[in-house]
């Protein structure tokens, strides 16, 4: 969202396999406006369809998994005489999945001397799109060579929907002719959209002392709530309204803080304190959060760094359990539901070591409390108000990078060794379990190597230790007095026991830079994402398959992988004038 050239009108674009953009800049009325409209918009499908058709076909199935983006920026700025400015900014943009198949099969049993013929049908359709909005305007004045502020009036809008739908055919085809059918149906949406002001002043009192204090305020409203879902249906007939309620809420902030250099700037030193407040269900809330940083030259290029924050979140993260379709939610405080609150404590040292060379080393150590989680059983397709229990957490670790910055080939080595869990009193029986995102280790390596200014080289490998979920271990049924049929209970053991595989890619890229005789750049752009073509799973889809068992027709349940492309060249050509 950077300011557009106020000087002249260029204009660049890029082509490529995985998507377009084009980007528009120049001045309104020179050296005084100026205006940036740029957009983008994926061309994967073309590649993405094709190929999932074979990939499920080689599996037996009909179908295809497909993906879209586009997002769209605009921003104007004009300056009003020599002591104020005026930006707008608005930004649109919207992400599209979807994941089909259709399978069928014939198994032939041999059943008292008969045989008995059964055919089998499995379709889902799965769909998550989200879009995200919005735009804001800015009036920037100094009010005198020292003292400059920033008032700013904001709009926000998040929306996202699920929509879900399978279903399991059994036909008997020998020696009875009848029919089972099963399927699930659901369609969910979710959304946020938050009207905001606020001021923040910027006050340089003297070299190596700066205060900023500000207020801020923002109406929000939530919808989470499920539109129509049916398990298990035969007839369905979709539920009226949504089960969740929408809710409103008001958020304000007040904060000063002090920007401070002492001991001949050997110290530095940023302190201040934030007054968080929300108003929801006619409850108030209000929250001191205390912030202290420093950091100390110990000798010639070494640094000792701490911290210590308090900080309230009054958004509430929900995270189901299970590995499928993607469906964390997020979720307001309300009378009911306080926010959450942590403290978060850092060490470490930072060295400059030689020729752009530099080492830092960081702990940190976080407690969280009014964590709010799904109570055991309950999803994302329950009203989450209901089905929820509060407990706490911890997020500690160590973060580790050695970094260059200076000369022809630059690059990092990144680790972080990390643990977050969970505590609740309704969830695992009371007893501590990792947090869905614990990544125990989290590795990366990226370099450029610049062989001139026309050609350079970037490569990069990540690696993540896999999510924590819970895997059913078995299934029983309970005879409940005054229920029929018998309840079937699922055992997923310990909470959070599984791991999924472990997440790492390499890509590479190949640059070149060329400027032609008028001044138009051209850069051409050669690589691979995923050049190994590690299989990372997006997610696991829970199927059921048939199979013969001692002269019977038996169930099971198997996990299936959903990959998008395992490997994906890119070719780029992108243009600047």
């Amino acid at each position: 969202m950077r300011d557009g050239n106020k000087e002249y009108w260029t204009a660049s674009g890029e082509l490529g396999l995985v998507s377009g953009r084009l980007t528009v800049e120049g001045p309104i009325v020179k050296n005084k406006s100026s205006l940036l409209l740029a957009g983008r918009a994926s061309l994967l499908n073309w590649v993405l369809r094709p190929y999932s058709r074979q990939f499920k076909s080689r599996k037996g199935e009909e179908g295809e998994s497909s993906y879209a983006f586009y997002d769209f920026n605009a921003k104007f700025n004009v300056e009003i005489g020599g002591k104020d400015r005026l930006f707008f900014s608005f930004y649109r943009g919207q992400d599209d999945f979807g994941n089909q198949g259709d399978s069928q099969d014939t198994l032939n049993l041999l059943i008292s001397d008969r045989v008995g013929t059964f055919r089998f049908r499995q379709v889902y359709r799965e769909k998550l799109y989200w879009t995200n909005t919005g735009g804001s305007l800015r009036w920037s004045h100094i009010l005198n060579k020292k003292l400059f502020a920033n008032t700013t009036l904001t709009f926000s809008e998040l929306n996202v929907n699920i929509a879900t739908a399978s279903s399991d055919t059994v036909a008997i085809i020998l020696p009875i002719p009848s029919i089972d059918y099963d399927a699930d149906f659901g369609n969910y949406s979710s959304s946020i959209r938050d009207l905001g002001a606020r001021t923040d002043f910027h006050w340089d009192i003297a070299p190596g002392n700066k205060v900023r204090f500000g207020l801020r305020i923002q109406r929000n409203h939530f919808v989470p709530g499920i539109e129509e879902y049916d398990d298990d249906y035969k007839e369905y007939i979709p539920p009226q309204g949504s089960i969740s309620r929408t809710v409103h809420t008001t958020g304000w902030s007040l904060y000063v803080e002090n920007e401070r250099r002492f001991f001949a700037r050997r110290l530095y030193c940023n302190y201040g304190l934030n007054v968080a407040g929300w108003n929801v269900d006619k409850k108030n809330y209000a929250i001191l959060e205390p912030r202290v940083a420093i950091s100390y030259l110990l000798a010639d290029s070494t640094y000792l760094e701490a911290s210590v924050s308090r900080m309230s979140q009054f958004l509430h993260l929900l995270s189901g359990t299970n590995i499928g379709l993607p469906t964390d939610l997020w979720v307001p405080s309300t009378g009911q539901i306080g926010p959450e609150l942590s403290w978060q404590y850092t060490l470490g040292i930072r060295r400059n070591l030689w020729r752009g060379w530099n080492l830092g080393i960081e702990g940190y150590f976080k407690q969280m409390k009014n964590l709010v989680n799904y109570s055991e059983g309950a999803n994302f397709l329950d009203d989450w108000e209901q089905n929820i229990t509060v407990g706490s957490g911890r997020a500690y670790g160590l973060d580790m990078m050695l970094r260059k910055d200076a000369g022809r080939i630059n690059g990092y080595i990144a680790y972080t060794l990390g643990r977050t869990d969970r505590i609740f009193p309704k969830i695992n029986l009371g007893e501590r379990y990792p947090f869905k995102y614990d990544h125990r280790h989290d590795f990366k390596i990226w370099g450029d190597f610049r062989f001139s200014s026309k050609v350079d080289l970037s490569a990069s490998w990540v690696f993540s230790s896999g999510l924590a979920f819970s895997l059913p271990q078995d299934a029983f049924t309970v005879e409940i007095p005054g229920v029929s049929p018998p309840v079937t209970v699922i055992d997923f053991g310990p909470k959070n026991s599984s791991r999924l595989p472990a997440y790492h890619r390499f890509d590479i890229g190949l640059n070149l830079h060329f400027f032609s005789k008028k001044g138009i750049a051209h850069h051409f752009q050669f690589g691979a994402y995923n050049a190994y073509s590690r299989r990372n799973p997006l997610y696991y889809q829970l199927r059921t398959i048939y199979v013969e068992e001692d002269g019977r027709l038996k169930e099971e349940k198997v996990f299936t992988g959903v990959h998008l492309l395992p490997f994906l060249p890119s070719i780029n050509y992108s243009v600047k004038f």
